[in-house]
């Protein structure tokens, strides 16, 4: 007989996942936690931030990330809660939730105060209500209220700027350049050529319906949609506006190629040109 292998009775240990993620509690030893703390303090202080006063938000402690093969690692993450995330909590313990964001539980200790409230404002900018056709927030058939995520205004590779200067790859956005100009900490004159046009000549009054004139591959549209505008022959925001005000709340089956999906993002950005541009609201 063969000689036994010197491991065959022993049994193989079996291997265990790890637990990635696992909720940061909001009170501990009597005390609201660091992460809660700003989160709710961000909330109440930033006006950016009023409509949130009424989400339903939980934080959650993730494995740290680990950096892609570019060197990018994940900060924090925020993200919906699904259908089943919702009624799990709600027969839980009969709260509902309506968004969480998770935070690196390794890294977090080693953040400075300022980088600790940066990541969660970040994550915090990113939510937005979901708005129906007149504006109002929309709610599902248990009446909880809905919301969607927003994307990141600046996508930009540090390469292109090198060659192609800030101004060109970013400068247009006019919400950026006011931003950077009135921040306390301002960026280095990069923006002189892209607000140039705004300091010349004496101010006049602004043209309200100036908005219908921009053209909509203007506002940040995805290539797709921006094209099934433009096969539409919608070609300015004015036309657009139109289609809306013609065909209502179903405007978008118009125009062949942007279905719902694409209406949705156009509305995404309108309100954020709506929020660079109060001149056409008339303040």
């Amino acid at each position: 007989m063969g000689r036994k292998r010197k491991n065959e009775n022993v049994e193989a240990k079996e291997k265990k996942s790890p637990i990635k993620v696992k909720p940061i509690p909001r009170m501990h030893a009597g005390k609201v936690t660091e992460p809660w703390r700003i989160m709710e303090r961000l909330i109440a202080e930033c006006t950016e931030f009023a409509h949130l006063k009424v989400a339903k938000i939980k934080l959650w402690w993730q494995r740290d990330w680990k950096a892609d093969v570019d060197g990018i690692a994940t900060g924090a993450q925020v993200c919906k809660a699904s259908e089943i995330d919702r009624n799990l909590a709600e027969e839980s313990s009969g709260e509902t939730v309506d968004l969480f964001i998770k935070l690196p539980e390794v890294q977090w200790p080693t953040l400075d105060d300022a980088e600790k409230e940066h990541r969660l404002y970040h994550e915090l900018l990113h939510i937005m209500s979901a708005k129906d056709f007149n504006g109002n927030q929309k709610r599902d058939s248990k009446d909880r209220l809905l919301w969607r995520l927003r994307k990141h205004p600046i996508q930009a590779f540090h390469e292109e700027i090198e060659r192609y200067g800030a101004d060109k790859v970013i400068g247009h956005n006019a919400a950026i350049v006011a931003s950077i100009a009135h921040a306390e900490r301002p960026m280095e004159k990069i923006f002189d050529r892209a607000e140039e046009g705004d300091s010349q000549g004496d101010k006049k009054t602004p043209d309200t319906n100036g908005w219908r004139k921009v053209r909509i591959d203007s506002i940040g549209l995805s290539t797709r949609y921006r094209k099934a505008f433009e096969e539409a022959g919608i070609k300015t925001l004015g036309k657009a506006s139109d289609i809306q005000q013609k065909h209502g709340d179903f405007w978008q089956r118009e125009i062949s190629g942007l279905g719902d999906k694409g209406r949705e993002e156009y509305e995404d950005r309108m309100a954020t040109f709506w929020g660079e541009h109060p001149e056409y609201c008339g303040q």
